[in-house]
């Protein structure tokens, strides 16, 4: 069963994105899916936290650098656990006193090795960094708001250098750059998250150059206070929640298959509040006041003022299509830079839904006609293998695997979709992916786990994974019947088209075994 940890330092955001986790699968209406307290420090901290900031509005306070409070949750479907969530609620001083390479404070001592401790539980662990931090201008800061930021930096950075060192292969990390409904056209002018990581943290992404780096929105708005809005969606962490659901169940929608969003502007139980009625009134009424006076202007006009309208007015028309058009396009290209984001996050109903806004601009140009060729092939792919469809699955892994027009590369995820595909029986994606363990591409090299990989493409009719389960049924010191296994394998492999330029000559070698039937 999956155990996730989520860490940041101060301001990182990491007690606003639990609270969002705990509010988002308050209810068993997502997938049928609930996140249910299993200590009372969780119980607390879930109701505390969903008073705060929906119905308070107002952001929780910070925790003590000396205290940790440990809450535990099951994330349940039905009567079936599908994971432990695990929080341990610490001061950003801990985290930045445990991953800063010199000396820990005795009064720290305890809590940082609560924290180590959590971590070595998890096979899941979400890192948060505030974009505030990453976005930080130097010289719009004082020193000590600098040296905050320079130290949050380093302590993410040895972070991963533990995970990498302590923790077993198979834990699964992610970063999550929080707030990125303050910093979206930031984001949108760097390229995206991973961009901006990279760009502005250097250091981090080159310790972590696989790892996803997501956008996450714990709360989707806050107004001119900076405080959550009324009705703020939650929906900005479902990118993590995809990330851990490839991770624990191999499938990134299993947490909300079906699902709609159950933030709503009025709480159940609650009723609508007008709250600016008679603002409202007021501003109507002085509307058509200076609608009223609009009127008696115009018809004050003379007839020369009206000529001079008129011509106004045919200039204004003539420009208006050339105008016209260049807004479109500017649509245009900003519904592709969604779909593109669309289809990074693989959010399926934004894509489908920015796509079909696409096909309607009616774009005539050469160019524009394969930008939409290409939306409508990426979109496909993408909807098939949520779809559950073997052949599409294995298509988008291969799509990450080599990047196409709007599909970024990404070979973990390549890795991911080759392994869903391959464990639903689709051959293709099963040598792929024998190949990708045997080269240690988007995962550690493991010889045995791609002889596996290898032996069921070759039993699912792949020549070439044929011809390779020969290879390794051979060698120098292979008994007669392990030749006659290789033989039968080559000669398999030939009658099912394989192209190796070798493949006849290994079934000369191994033809004497093969015709003795290995004895």
């Amino acid at each position: 069963m999956s155990r996730i940890a989520v860490v940041g330092c101060e301001a990182s955001g990491k007690t606003v994105f639990m609270a969002a986790l705990t509010d988002h699968y308050r209810r068993a209406d997502v997938a049928g899916c609930a996140l249910v307290p299993e200590n009372a420090t969780a119980n607390k901290f879930s109701a505390y936290l969903h008073r705060s900031m929906r119905q308070l509005r107002q952001w929780p306070s910070a925790t003590n650098p000396d205290e940790t409070h440990r809450m535990a949750w099951t994330l349940r479907r039905g009567g079936e656990t599908l994971a432990e969530i695990e929080m341990l609620e610490f001061g950003g001083e801990t985290y930045r006193a445990a991953f800063r390479e010199d000396s820990v404070p005795e009064s720290r001592r305890k809590a940082v090795n609560e924290l180590l401790d959590y971590l070595k539980g998890a096979d899941f662990i979400v890192t948060l960094v505030s974009l505030a931090h990453v976005f930080e201008d130097p010289a719009s800061v004082d020193a000590d708001g600098f040296a905050r930021s320079v130290e949050a930096e380093w302590a993410t950075r040895n972070l991963i250098k533990f995970i990498a060192k302590e923790l077993p292969p198979n834990v699964k990390m992610v970063i999550g750059l929080t707030q990125a409904d303050r910093f979206a056209d930031r984001l949108a002018a760097v390229g995206g998250p991973a961009e901006a990581l990279a760009e502005y943290w250097p250091g981090v992404r080159a310790a972590a150059p696989e790892v996803p780096v997501l956008a996450v929105a714990s709360v989707s708005a806050t107004d001119s206070a900076g405080l959550p809005v009324e009705g703020y969606s939650t929906d900005g962490i479902l990118p993590v929640m995809r990330e851990f659901s490839r991770h624990a169940f191999g499938d990134p929608m299993a947490l909300e298959v079906g699902a709609r969003s159950r933030n709503k502007p009025v709480q159940d139980g609650e009723k609508p509040v007008a709250r600016h009625g008679s603002g409202m009134v007021r501003n109507l009424l002085l509307v058509a006041f200076a609608l009223a006076a609009v009127c008696a202007v115009h018809r004050s006009f003379d007839k020369r003022a009206e000529r001079e309208l008129e011509k106004t007015d045919t200039v204004v028309s003539t420009n208006a299509p050339a105008v016209e058009a260049e807004a479109a396009k500017l649509d245009f290209e900003k519904d592709m830079a969604g779909l593109m984001s669309a289809l990074d996050a693989e959010d399926v109903e934004k894509a489908r839904r920015l796509l079909e806004k696409i096909e309607a601009s009616g774009r005539t140009t050469p160019d524009d006609k394969k930008k939409v060729s290409a939306a409508r092939k990426s979109c496909s792919i993408l909807e098939r293998a949520f779809d559950g469809e073997a052949a599409a699955q294995a298509e988008l892994a291969e799509a990450y695997y080599g990047g196409m027009a709007l599909i970024k590369k990404n070979i973990p995820r390549a890795h991911l979709w080759f392994t869903i595909a391959a464990n639903s029986g689709y051959a293709k994606a099963q040598l792929a992916l024998a190949v990708m363990y045997e080269e240690g591409q988007g995962v550690r090299a493991d010889a045995a786990e791609a002889r596996s990989w290898y032996r069921k493409a070759a039993e699912g009719g792949e020549a070439d994974a044929m011809y390779r389960v020969g290879v390794d049924s051979y060698s120098t010191n292979a008994t007669a019947q392990e030749k006659a296994e290789a033989n039968r394998w080559f000669r398999r492999a030939k009658k099912a088209g394989s192209r190796i330029p070798n493949l006849d000559d290994w079934i000369k070698i191994t033809d004497a075994a093969g015709e003795n039937g290995g004895n």
